[in-house]
């Protein structure tokens, strides 16, 4: 994993941006052993968010050095205090509990519509194979275009 090596070089002040392919409970507690900060898409963690969100919200939006200019956008760091991280992490495990149900769910229905796609394939092909063969016997006894 990139952690170790950021560890390995000695890197003490540094941060991650991270793909939303990394959130899972393991990463997110290896970085946090580890002191890194980290950025990471949490998809599916909507309330999570905005209660965040909320509890800052109108506090940096005027400030100078919240504001990127350029883009007319203010930001601010949200972080999330020590004691409700682990409030967090099992909200975080109930999160991806129910996306590997909703992961298997959509395996089931996949494998089902890939079975039906391959009946339908063989009974497409079967009636060319039939509409080709009327023609030729057609072709063969002089019955093209309706004669």
């Amino acid at each position: 994993m990139m952690l170790n090596k950021a560890v390995a070089y000695g890197y003490r002040n540094a941060g991650f941006i991270l793909d939303r392919g990394y959130f899972s409970r393991e990463n997110i507690r290896y970085m946090d052993k580890c002191g890194y900060d980290f950025l990471i898409m949490v998809k599916g963690m909507k309330s999570l968010c905005n209660d965040a969100i909320r509890q800052v919200q109108g506090t940096f939006e005027d400030k100078s050095q919240c504001s990127i200019r350029r883009y007319q956008v203010s930001g601010t760091t949200l972080k999330m205090p020590r004691g409700r991280r682990k409030v967090t992490t099992t909200s975080l495990d109930d999160k991806i509990e129910q996306q590997k149900k909703g992961l298997e769910k959509a395996k089931v229905k996949y494998e089902k519509e890939k079975e039906t796609m391959a009946q339908l394939v063989k009974l497409r092909n079967k009636m060319r194979k039939e509409e080709l063969m009327i023609r030729t016997l057609s072709f063969l006894s002089g019955k093209i275009g309706g004669s």
